[in-house]
Protein backbone atom coordinates (compact mmCIF):
# COMPACT_ATOMS: atom_id res chain seq x y z
CA UNK A 1 0.00 0.00 0.00
CA UNK A 2 1.10 3.85 -0.72
CA UNK A 3 2.09 5.82 2.57
CA UNK A 4 -0.28 8.05 3.85
CA UNK A 5 2.24 11.16 3.06
CA UNK A 6 2.47 9.64 -0.52
CA UNK A 7 -1.19 9.58 -1.46
CA UNK A 8 -2.42 12.55 -3.82
CA UNK A 9 -5.60 13.85 -2.37
CA UNK A 10 -7.65 14.65 -5.37
CA UNK A 11 -10.16 16.63 -3.22
CA UNK A 12 -8.19 18.91 -1.94
CA UNK A 13 -6.82 19.76 -5.57
CA UNK A 14 -7.66 23.66 -6.27
CA UNK A 15 -6.16 23.65 -10.34
CA UNK A 16 -6.53 19.81 -11.84
CA UNK A 17 -6.28 21.61 -15.27
CA UNK A 18 -2.34 21.35 -14.27
CA UNK A 19 -1.96 18.34 -15.08
CA UNK A 20 -0.95 17.52 -18.31
CA UNK A 21 -1.49 14.17 -20.07
CA UNK A 22 1.80 12.34 -20.24
CA UNK A 23 0.09 8.65 -21.78
CA UNK A 24 -2.73 7.55 -23.41
CA UNK A 25 -2.55 4.36 -24.29
CA UNK A 26 -5.34 1.19 -24.03
CA UNK A 27 -5.33 0.34 -20.81
CA UNK A 28 -3.90 3.76 -19.45
CA UNK A 29 -4.15 7.40 -18.94
CA UNK A 30 -1.36 8.94 -16.95
CA UNK A 31 -1.63 12.72 -15.72
CA UNK A 32 1.52 14.34 -14.03
CA UNK A 33 2.48 17.62 -12.72
CA UNK A 34 6.48 18.39 -11.16
CA UNK A 35 7.25 18.38 -7.41
CA UNK A 36 9.43 17.48 -5.15
CA UNK A 37 8.03 14.15 -3.94
CA UNK A 38 6.53 11.56 -5.11
CA UNK A 39 3.08 11.44 -4.80
CA UNK A 40 0.28 9.00 -6.79
CA UNK A 41 -4.04 8.59 -6.97
CA UNK A 42 -4.82 5.75 -9.45
CA UNK A 43 -8.61 5.83 -10.54
CA UNK A 44 -10.68 3.04 -11.33
CA UNK A 45 -14.31 3.59 -12.05
CA UNK A 46 -16.99 0.86 -11.75
CA UNK A 47 -17.35 0.73 -15.44
CA UNK A 48 -13.62 -0.92 -15.73
CA UNK A 49 -14.31 -3.41 -13.02
CA UNK A 50 -17.48 -4.10 -11.81
CA UNK A 51 -16.46 -5.77 -8.51
CA UNK A 52 -14.62 -4.08 -5.73
CA UNK A 53 -11.97 -6.72 -5.26
CA UNK A 54 -10.51 -6.58 -9.06
CA UNK A 55 -10.83 -2.51 -8.83
CA UNK A 56 -8.39 -2.66 -5.51
CA UNK A 57 -6.80 -5.24 -7.41
CA UNK A 58 -5.79 -2.71 -9.97
CA UNK A 59 -4.62 -0.01 -7.88
CA UNK A 60 -2.57 -2.11 -6.12
CA UNK A 61 -0.60 -3.36 -9.22
CA UNK A 62 -0.60 -0.08 -10.88
CA UNK A 63 0.96 1.49 -7.01
CA UNK A 64 3.21 -1.10 -6.90
CA UNK A 65 4.93 -0.34 -10.49
CA UNK A 66 5.23 3.08 -9.85
CA UNK A 67 6.88 2.90 -5.97
CA UNK A 68 9.48 0.88 -8.31
CA UNK A 69 10.39 3.95 -9.92
CA UNK A 70 12.52 7.10 -8.78
CA UNK A 71 9.99 9.69 -10.41
CA UNK A 72 9.09 12.35 -8.93
CA UNK A 73 6.24 14.62 -8.95
CA UNK A 74 2.17 14.49 -8.52
CA UNK A 75 0.81 11.54 -10.60
CA UNK A 76 -3.09 10.67 -12.19
CA UNK A 77 -3.51 7.00 -13.11
CA UNK A 78 -6.83 6.65 -14.86
CA UNK A 79 -7.73 2.94 -15.33
CA UNK A 80 -9.15 2.79 -18.58
CA UNK A 81 -9.65 -1.24 -19.46
CA UNK A 82 -10.00 -3.97 -16.45
CA UNK A 83 -6.14 -5.15 -16.12
CA UNK A 84 -6.62 -7.29 -12.77
CA UNK A 85 -7.12 -10.86 -15.03
CA UNK A 86 -4.43 -10.50 -16.95
CA UNK A 87 -1.00 -12.19 -16.23
CA UNK A 88 1.82 -10.71 -14.25
CA UNK A 89 4.11 -10.72 -17.20
CA UNK A 90 1.90 -9.00 -18.87
CA UNK A 91 0.61 -6.61 -16.48
CA UNK A 92 5.05 -6.21 -15.87
CA UNK A 93 5.40 -5.18 -19.33
CA UNK A 94 2.45 -2.93 -19.67
CA UNK A 95 3.47 -1.30 -16.62
CA UNK A 96 7.06 -0.75 -17.47
CA UNK A 97 6.14 0.31 -20.91
CA UNK A 98 4.38 3.55 -18.94
CA UNK A 99 7.24 3.93 -16.18
CA UNK A 100 9.96 3.86 -18.60
CA UNK A 101 7.84 7.11 -21.30
CA UNK A 102 7.36 8.84 -17.83
CA UNK A 103 10.97 9.01 -16.94
CA UNK A 104 12.21 10.07 -20.79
Amino acid sequence: MLPKKNRLNLANQKDKGEFKSLIDTEEIRVKYKEGPRQTAAVIVSKAVAKKAVDRNRIKRIVLQAFMGTDLRGEFIFIVKKNIANKKTYDQDVLLGKITKKIAS
